[in-house]
């Protein structure tokens, strides 16, 4: 909020918990199904309301507005939702050839029920925005 000039706006965007995002949270299963790490929750830390709150006003942010907004997320195929989670997060851009393959075609099989008719991927998403003003 001090970078913003008066009558400034601050927006945040943040991903819902996981449990309310399927799709992610079959993923995010698969990863560990394969790889056998735990759940990765971190990028739905912030997803439970009151805590994004709190961490907003504990900030010194205030007159904070939170509205949820969901939606679907859509890709080509499983591979190109598989692909975009594996090379998408920096973090996961270390698997190998071989473990990408060995992922692709484990989560063809595992999440086939989020394809749709049309060989495409759709499933609903859920995030949070956060809005205040200087």
């Amino acid at each position: 909020m001090r970078v913003l000039r008066q009558g400034g706006s601050l927006t945040v965007v943040v991903w819902d918990k996981l449990a309310s995002n399927p799709g992610l949270a079959a993923e995010e299963k698969l990863w560990q199904q394969v790889f056998g790490n735990e759940v990765d929750e971190t990028p739905y830390r912030l997803g439970d309301k009151g805590a994004l709150e709190n961490l907003f006003k504990n900030s010194g942010v205030t007159g904070i507005q939170i509205t949820t907004h969901e939606g679907t997320a859509l890709f080509d195929s499983i591979e190109s939702w598989i692909h975009t989670g594996a090379k998408g997060w920096t973090e996961d851009d270390t698997l190998s050839d071989d473990q990408l393959k060995h992922l692709l075609k484990t989560a063809e099989v595992e999440l086939t029920s989020y394809r749709t008719a049309k060989g495409t991927v759709a499933f609903p998403t859920s995030a949070h925005i956060v809005t205040a003003r200087r």
